[in-house]
């Protein structure tokens, strides 16, 4: 079985720092499914399996192309169901509320400076123009919210909460609520290691065992500060 993972890169081609990718990643993993990545930056598209589509990641498996993390996910439970990747329905909603409808969003304004710096050259104008059209500001302005770092502080005590006294937020071992959250963490991760806020002692060491997990996957993923 071919099956080709097309994975957002940054100046080093071996830094992948995109959520969403990560998330396929993950869910890969968790299927044991053995894949490859190929490195491909913000531009040009035309280098894209699907130009029009224009959007990472794509998964490339037995010449079928699936576009769309989300769709990934569905996907590979569909034509997967070995190890399920949802163990508790309820609560991969409640944790993909929290990671994907309000941590992200703070962990991007965050990281947004850290991850201009982490690009390709060739990348950094699409990037800038393309976010600052979406966010109707700049990048520095972004950056500079004041209530940033609070509100994130607070979205990872509500993750602190819903970990409880578990190892996973899958329970007894990982499912998709981790990967929702570990796949934030690594985007920061692999842009900077920088302390701007303060993370829970139970999220801290939940995020080494998730970095772990899958024989150090995630642990050995290369940093740009590296």
């Amino acid at each position: 079985m071919s099956v080709i993972l097309y994975d957002l890169a940054g100046a080093d081609r071996s830094v992948r720092f995109s959520p969403f990718c990560w998330i396929a990643k993950f869910a890969l993993l968790h299927k044991g499914i053995d894949f490859e990545t190929e490195a491909l930056g913000f531009l040009p598209k035309s280098d894209y399996p699907d130009p029009e589509y224009g959007k990472l990641p794509m998964l490339a498996i037995d010449g079928t192309l699936v576009r769309d993390s989300g769709a990934i996910v569905e996907w590979l439970e569909d034509k997967h169901p070995q190890s399920p990747l949802v163990h508790d329905s309820a609560k991969v909603e409640r944790v993909k509320e929290i990671a994907m409808g309000g941590l992200m969003g703070l962990m991007f304004g965050l990281s947004i400076l850290h991850i201009v710096n982490a690009i390709a050259p060739e990348d950094k104008d699409y990037f800038r123009t393309s976010r600052e059209e979406r966010f109707g500001m700049s990048l520095e302005d972004i950056a500079a919210n004041p209530d940033a770092r609070a509100n994130l502080e607070s979205a990872l005590a509500e993750l602190e909460s819903e970990l409880g006294s578990n190892s996973w937020f899958g329970g007894q071992s990982p499912d998709l609520a981790d990967y929702y959250v570990a796949s934030i963490l690594m985007w920061r991760h692999s842009v900077t290691q920088k302390k701007e806020y303060d993370v829970p002692a139970s999220i801290a060491a939940w995020f080494e065992r998730m970095k772990g997990h899958f024989n150090g996957y995630a642990a050995a993923a290369p940093t740009a500060a590296a």
